[in-house]
């Protein structure tokens, strides 16, 4: 988990954990945050393997499934970067 004040080493700074609903679907594998860079704010989604790895009886199966699902989100926010849509979602600066 990070810390609010966190640096991510690429000029983001934490400012806000998200934390779930008790009922939220989605996301299990991961931790929400805000997070600044002079005036820009942005949304970074973290992904936790050992989360993932805790996830069921076959670990490495669990991480496989969590790393698939983490890779489509990210592919299709990559082409939504290209969108001339105002409202799309943009992947800003993926780290991994």
């Amino acid at each position: 988990m990070l810390t609010i004040g966190s640096s991510l080493g690429n000029g983001w700074t934490v400012t806000k954990h998200l934390e779930k609903e008790p009922h939220a679907t989605g996301g299990n594998f991961s931790l929400n945050y805000f997070v600044s860079r002079g005036s820009e704010q942005a949304f970074v989604k973290v992904f936790d393997v050992m989360l993932a790895a805790r996830g069921g009886p076959d670990p490495m199966r669990q991480i496989e499934a969590a790393t698939k699902a983490f890779n489509f989100e990210r592919d299709i926010l990559a082409k939504c970067k290209v969108s001339v849509r105002q409202n799309a979602p943009r992947l800003r600066d993926p780290i991994a």
